[in-house]
């Protein structure tokens, strides 16, 4: 476990050493995002391992806030990210920002009404699951319907949304159960475990990600992949 445990902490390193030697278009608002998303989750593994091991006596119990104010601000990453991808007049920007607005005030008033109590915003992330799992099959059906072909799945925009979609869903029923079931010794070993995997999956699929290239999407016409540098293992070809 202890060497699991290590391979979780070194893989939030993986994506900013990838960013920084690899990465294509880092002038995109949308890989910015990610970037500033991965640090954010450094940063927040830091705060809950100071408060769960260094100062529990003085941060311990505010360990509810640190994972509650985790919700919404990955949230609103991903919404800001999601926010990017589409051209400047896609009705689906006032959808998000709606959507963003709307599930900032109820996290927070089930972080200081509903639930105050609780020690694990279980209600909170299950909405946030559902939502992201709904935006993001969007988004995969809106790039493939505005690309001239099928080799969207090698772009940046493809593997983030793929991330965050296998993420939220491999854990959806685990961070669901946690408030009912986190006393258990059995279920906290199985939380460990599936908590540990899926984000390591999950930032090693962001630092794929950043090796790919941003696709922008022409509100116009569909999509050609022109002067879109796709590996060289890749000739594409667009019959007129």
């Amino acid at each position: 476990m202890r060497v699991f445990a290590l391979v979780y902490i070194i893989s939030y390193l993986l994506p900013l050493l990838i960013y920084f030697f690899f990465t294509r278009n880092k002038k995109e608002p949308a890989v910015r995002v990610v970037l500033f998303y991965s640090i954010y989750c450094i940063f927040q593994e830091l705060l809950t391992f100071f408060a769960a091991k260094v100062f529990p006596s003085t941060l311990g119990e505010h360990t509810y806030l640190i994972f509650a104010s985790y919700t919404f601000i990955e949230f609103s990453f991903f919404c800001l990210f999601y926010y990017y991808l589409f051209p400047r007049k896609h009705k689906i920007k006032l959808v998000i920002f709606g959507t963003w607005l709307g599930f900032i005030i109820f996290a927070l008033l089930d972080l200081f009404i509903i639930n105050r109590d609780q020690q694990f915003d279980s209600f909170a992330i299950g909405i946030e699951s559902l939502i992201l799992i709904l935006l993001c099959g969007y988004y995969l059906y809106y790039q493939v319907t505005h690309t001239l072909n099928m080799m969207v799945y090698n772009t940046f925009n493809f593997w983030v949304i793929v991330t965050f979609f296998l993420f939220v869903s491999g854990t959806f029923f685990l961070y669901l159960l946690t408030d009912s079931m986190g006393d258990d010794p059995d279920f906290r070993k199985y939380y460990l475990f599936i908590n540990y995997g899926a984000n390591i999956l999950k930032n090693l699929l962001l630092a794929f990600a950043f090796t790919r290239p941003f696709l922008k999407i022409n509100p116009e016409k569909k999509t050609q992949f022109e002067n879109l540098d796709l590996g060289d293992e890749l000739i594409l070809s667009q019959k007129s």
